[in-house]
């Protein structure tokens, strides 16, 4: 749990299976544990990614048709990375869930008297008394399951995505989540350096081990320059001790990404760092690296403008 989500990709799979083709980069999925211990909603995780198909995913069936195949299957197969199970200080458990039958069954009802189709709800009434978890490998979970189910609220996006001010690292908890649209910044010039440092250093160990040459650090308009498998790649380096899906550009970086190419955007988060003897000590983070990066107008959202104001070339106001 929280590693990844994989699942078949066959013309004939389950809706539960092709829902993994839905999930995009920077969703929360929920993990519903069934075995080796209390059984139900026990974490989160963030998809780190968009859903990519791998030519061959090897699995058994486990539905009734399923087992009475000979052997396991391999066939391609959907993929999404989870950036790590976020354990709830209280599992919310299948008892539990029976207390509350009343109200998650009226979040399904109103959802199917409003929405025509299938809603692929998590839960539903067995032998007519007892609420269990579907048993399709992905669900969907309706935003108003946050308001009748206990001990979740860890899970929830509560803050708007458009929010204008960055989130201040110096006072959050490493490796903290982010929800997607909000931009981070440190305040203390010390820390933000050595996150910053650490972040670069990461980079260059990746192309150093990838068999890069003359690595030259920059700084602006892109952090390093470096030469791999004979081409001069720029790259943008952003560094963060929080767990983020969006990074804050400038209008230079975004500029010089659309105007050379090979350029990389490299990203180390979950930074760890602590003071010792007056020093900001930093290790670990999640590096990710998206190779060939152009700027997509679809996945910038402007937060300032420079304004002219109005009669500026006549000279009257």
């Amino acid at each position: 749990m929280g590693d990844r989500l994989i699942a078949p990709k066959v013309p004939d799979s389950t809706w539960s299976y092709e829902l993994v083709s839905e999930v995009r980069q920077g969703d929360r999925v929920l993990h519903w544990q069934s075995g080796g211990g209390a059984r139900g909603l026990v974490g989160w995780s963030v998809a780190t990614g968009d859903p990519e198909v791998t030519p061959e995913y090897t699995w058994q069936p486990r539905g009734t048709s399923g087992r009475a195949l000979l052997g396991p299957r391999t066939t391609e197969g959907w993929v999404v990375p989870l950036g790590g199970l976020n354990r709830f200080n209280s599992p919310l458990t299948a008892d539990e869930l029976q207390t509350i039958q009343g109200d998650v069954l009226g979040v399904k009802a109103a959802l199917e008297r409003d929405h025509s189709g299938r809603i692929y709800f998590p839960f539903y009434l067995y032998g007519g008394r007892e609420l269990r978890a579907q048993q399709g490998y992905l669900v969907k979970f309706p935003v108003e399951l946050f308001d009748v189910l206990p001990n979740i609220d860890a899970a929830r996006i509560d803050e708007p995505a458009s929010s204008d001010e960055p989130l201040s690292e110096d006072s959050e908890p490493p490796k903290r989540s982010v929800p997607r649209g909000r931009t981070t910044r440190v305040q203390d010039p010390q820390l933000r350096s050595a996150i910053e440092n650490h972040a670069v250093d990461r980079a260059i160990e990746y192309y150093t081990e990838l068999g890069g040459t003359e690595v030259v650090k920059l700084g602006k308009p892109y952090d390093l320059s470096v030469v791999v498998d004979g081409d001069v790649r720029h790259v943008e380096v952003k560094g963060s001790s929080l767990l983020i899906e969006t990074v804050e550009l400038t209008v230079n970086e975004v500029t010089h990404a659309r105007a050379y190419q090979p350029t990389d955007l490299l990203v180390v988060d979950g930074i760890e760092w602590t003071r010792v003897a007056g020093e900001v000590i930093t290790t670990g983070g999640r590096l990710r690296v998206w190779r060939d990066w152009i700027p997509d107008d679809h996945d910038l959202a402007p937060r300032k403008f420079a304004y002219s104001l109005p009669g500026w070339r006549s000279g009257h106001y």
